[in-house]
């Protein structure tokens, strides 16, 4: 999950020293920062103009490891407008690509499109400053999509399955678009089992400009009961940028067959963070550090104790 963190900027002139403090994605409920096994977080920032060109020189484009909270980008500012875009994810090398290509920050696309796409792997944060702008809130850029059956026991026989779309790339993190072009990914399971869980999740670029996903996913399924194939139409999965989507269908007759899928309509914004101490709580029964929240609900508490294991309260 990704909580709200600020990037805090002492913005200058040219060849002023810029301190960058980047707050890192934690997690729900803790502070923690977001890991996948054998893998490392880093975080690229590159300096770009007023055009979104990357600007070339020292310090303009820097990689570092996130192993605390907070990490620090220290730059001398170039002359004239300019932002700094941020990407993070899990590589194995921190100065060679894993899931996402990400030569140009401004164009993020698929790296690998395998079983990666559908890992844990292939989360990421992104966002960007300006010079002159001194808060950011790291997000993720995707829907995750998640899919299952209703009633799992209807393909306890096939024991292979094969999902696969084409998905959007080509994403600009500054205009929250991506390309008119498309990345198959593929995604199998070998050792499928039906009654397991999420048939597959997986990350989607969800970006302002597709409210959709425009591609079919197909589910090919294999087993002693032959071939089926299930076929989600295009248009049919909503696309909303960092928001979990878990999608239910029934079983269907025939072996290629188009299937309904309901999608909850109660999302959970990842990214809203557990209450702290000292907290404003508002009208509407959320809470946050602002005296009013961004629905213009205006807080009727302050949050002074959160019970837990360690700090009960008496009778």
């Amino acid at each position: 999950a990704c909580s709200q963190e600020e990037v805090i900027s002492e913005v200058g002139q040219k060849g002023k020293i810029v301190n960058l403090t980047v707050g890192v994605p934690g997690g729900v409920t803790t502070r923690a920062i977001p890991s996948v096994e054998g893998s490392k977080l880093r975080c690229i920032m590159q300096v770009v103009n007023a055009s979104n060109e990357a600007i070339e020189g020292e310090g303009m484009r820097q990689v570092k490891e996130v192993t605390a909270e907070k990490i620090t980008f220290t730059f001398a500012a170039p002359s004239g407008d300019y932002k700094c875009l941020f990407w993070a994810d899990f590589v194995t090398d921190m100065n060679t690509d894993n899931v996402y290509k990400t030569t140009d920050l401004t164009n993020i696309t698929y790296n690998k499109t395998d079983n990666s796409v559908f890992s844990a792997a292939a989360d990421a944060f992104c966002g960007y400053v300006a010079n002159g702008t001194t808060t950011i809130t790291l997000k993720r850029p995707f829907a995750k999509v998640s899919v299952a059956p209703n009633s799992a026991s209807n393909y306890a026989d096939y024991n292979k399955l094969t999902v696969s779309y084409d998905a959007p790339s080509g994403f600009n993190m500054v205009t929250k678009a991506v390309s008119s072009t498309t990345q198959k990914v593929t995604y199998t399971n070998n050792s499928f089992e039906a009654a397991s869980g999420a048939w597959f999740s997986s990350f989607i670029f969800a970006p302002a400009n597709v409210e959709k996903l425009t591609s079919d996913i197909t589910m090919q399924l294999s087993g002693t009961e032959g071939n089926k194939t299930l076929t989600i139409e295009a248009g049919k999965v909503p696309l909303t940028e960092n928001f979990e989507i878990d999608g239910k269908f029934d079983a269907a007759e025939g072996n290629n067959v188009n299937v309904d899928v309901s999608f909850d309509s109660n999302f959970d914004k990842p990214e809203v963070k557990a209450p702290a101490v000292g907290d404003f709580f508002y009208a509407d029964g959320t809470w946050g550090t602002t005296a009013t929240n961004a629905s213009g609900s205006a807080a009727i508490g302050v949050i002074f104790h959160i019970e837990d294991a360690e700090t009960t309260l008496d009778d």
